[in-house]
């Protein structure tokens, strides 16, 4: 969904053989061995498969009013619009950055989001004056019913006026079509923390950073955690940061991997400086290779104690360490 559109005309759809042709994305065809083996369940009213997503991408200051995104049309047929992808005019600010925030961690569990701070794609569903600007990029699926997806949904929609709108159902394998370019060769600089707070201070520097990236790629990840895994405790399994509100990555992106990879890392250690005090710990597959307090920093002690005496018993001579490592108990 790209903010243009004044809310209050209603949201605007563009169906499943409307989808954009490039970087992957093949959703009108692509039905998938889930599909056909009863892993996604159709879309309630339609006839073509799958769960709910949104894709959607959002700025800050509320754009023409008269505007329209090009390409788009009501489905009524097919309920309320639950699928979109929304870059967003003129300047980011933190507001919309934190009103998302708020939301993800208050949404009920059927939805489930991801969010960007990056540049607008030169897309052909983004007007050519919104490339290059900052946006907030956020990717959410919905799994329940149309008219609930559309309440829970209906926040997202009032962080700013669309500049073009792409929601509709897909079929539940088309979700992973929109992150299908990652699989490309490319390079990466990447640290990432949790975190309960985000200060304004926080905010702003990360939109500034976005805003004077090295690569139009780069990025500041956001994640609401809590639901389901939320309420299992910490302790329970390997993974042990389920009590934090937000998953927090900076990530720096080049897409020539002969290319000099300094500026993109100076770009992630210098945003990593600033945002690091307000975090701590670690996922474990969002990481690179920064020592061995930080695969510490990835489990509570006393669940690192018992995976390194998973390891003694299993791999007492730590033949598989080729990864974040957790050596051998002596």
């Amino acid at each position: 969904m790209l903010l243009a559109e004044p809310v209050e005309h209603g949201p605007e759809v563009l169906g499943p053989d409307r989808l954009p042709r490039q970087a992957g994305h093949r959703t009108p065809r692509l039905r998938g061995a889930g599909q056909s083996r009863g892993l996604a369940r159709p879309a309630p009213g339609g006839d073509h498969p799958g769960e709910v997503a949104l894709l959607l991408v959002a700025a800050s200051q509320h754009a023409d009013r008269e505007r329209h995104s090009p390409g788009l049309r009501e489905r009524e047929e097919h309920g309320p619009p639950l699928l979109g992808e929304r870059p967003g005019p003129v300047d980011l600010t933190r507001e919309v950055v934190r009103a998302y925030l708020d939301h993800a961690i208050e949404a009920p569990d059927e939805l489930t989001m991801l969010a960007d701070l990056t540049l607008a794609p030169p897309a052909p569903f983004v007007p050519p004056e919104w490339v290059g600007k900052p946006v907030l990029m956020i990717i959410a699926v919905w799994c329940g019913e149309p008219e609930a997806g559309a309440q829970a949904l209906a926040p997202l929609r009032a962080l700013a006026d669309p500049v073009a709108d792409l929601v509709s159902w897909i079929p539940y394998p088309a979700i992973y079509e929109f992150t299908a370019h990652l699989a490309e060769p490319h390079g990466a600089s990447i640290r990432m923390m949790f975190a309960d707070e985000l200060s304004d201070a926080a905010l702003d520097a990360s939109i500034e950073a976005v805003r004077n990236s090295p690569s139009d790629a780069n990025l500041v990840h956001l994640r609401g955690l809590g639901g389901a895994f939320g309420r299992v405790a910490n302790d329970a399994t390997a993974f042990g940061h389920r009590d934090r509100r937000y998953f927090v990555a900076l990530i720096a992106v080049w897409l020539d991997e002969a290319a000099d990879p300094a500026p993109h890392e100076a770009w992630t250690l210098s945003l990593w400086e600033r945002l690091r005090p307000e975090g701590e710990g670690v996922y474990v597959n969002f990481f690179e290779d920064e020592g061995r307090d930080r695969v510490h920093e990835a489990y509570p002690p006393a669940t690192y104690d018992r995976l390194a005496a998973v390891k003694r018993r299993y791999d007492p001579a730590n033949l598989f360490r080729f990864n974040q490592n957790v050596t051998p108990a002596s």
